[in-house]
């Protein structure tokens, strides 16, 4: 199914933009899991920067046809799309034993890679789900072999600016030089946020066993929802 694409520059909308319970939220670290596994069995390495601009890429890429797999999206600072939760993200699943940070880079641990493992050999079954993670492996090593690509193509990228009069189409690049200070904002409502999805957008639902295997993975861990504004203000601490 192909939509009426054209990507937005909104204001946050904590109903769209950030899951809505846990079991989105467990959705998307899912598909974390899954690019650090594609990588590794390229036997490549990613960032924090790549692994976050390869979701972003692979999540534009399935809005163009009307898809949405990942529910985090991703406010426009001045390193391009970004979003802090991915810190928060990351920081559970390493204190879940599944993966292991050293510096910027990012691997898999045994378990996390057998979580992996268990998906790809049934995903081979779901064609929608096979040709999102084609496109994300894709994704993961064309930015594993060279990162300058991911900042250049993400700060190219063009959508239409909603959060002025003019409503203009600009690249992400240009929306960064006019946010004089593009790390700082007054209040929440103040982040743009960069959005792909029409309003007749198909979701790809994750097979619930695989998202109960993580959960039961991280059922140690305390699993935050950000539906308050309290909540959501921990988001955009800089790191």
């Amino acid at each position: 199914m192909k939509s009426n694409f054209e990507p937005k520059i909104v204001y946050f909308d904590s109903k769209r933009h950030l899951p809505q319970n846990s079991s989105e939220k467990t959705n998307d670290l899912f598909y974390i899991l899954m690019a650090l596994y594609l990588a590794e069995e390229q036997d490549k390495n990613l960032t924090t920067l790549t692994l976050e601009k390869s979701l972003f890429k692979t999540s534009f890429l399935e809005a163009k046809q009307g898809k949405k797999f990942f529910n985090t999206f991703f406010f426009i600072d001045k390193n391009g799309t970004h979003n802090n939760v991915f810190y928060k993200y990351l920081a559970e699943m390493e204190a879940g034993n599944l993966l292991n940070k050293s510096g910027r880079d990012i691997k898999l641990r045994a378990k996390g890679s057998s979580l992996a493992q268990q998906f790809v050999q049934v995903a081979q079954d779901n064609n929608e789900i096979k040709d999102l993670l084609i496109k994300l492996d894709n994704v993961v090593g064309q930015y594993a072999d060279n990162p300058s690509k991911a900042w250049t193509e993400n700060h190219q990228i063009k959508a239409v600016d909603y959060t002025t009069k003019e409503k203009k189409t600009k690249t992400i690049e240009e929306v960064i030089k006019e946010m004089k200070q593009a790390h700082k904002f007054a209040s929440i409502k103040d982040f743009k946020y960069f959005d792909y999805l029409s309003s007749d957008f198909e979701t790809i639902d994750l097979p619930s066993r695989y998202k109960n295997n993580l959960e039961d993975s991280l059922s140690n861990i305390e699993l935050e929802d950000y539906k308050t504004a309290a909540d959501i203000s921990t988001l955009f601490i800089s790191h």
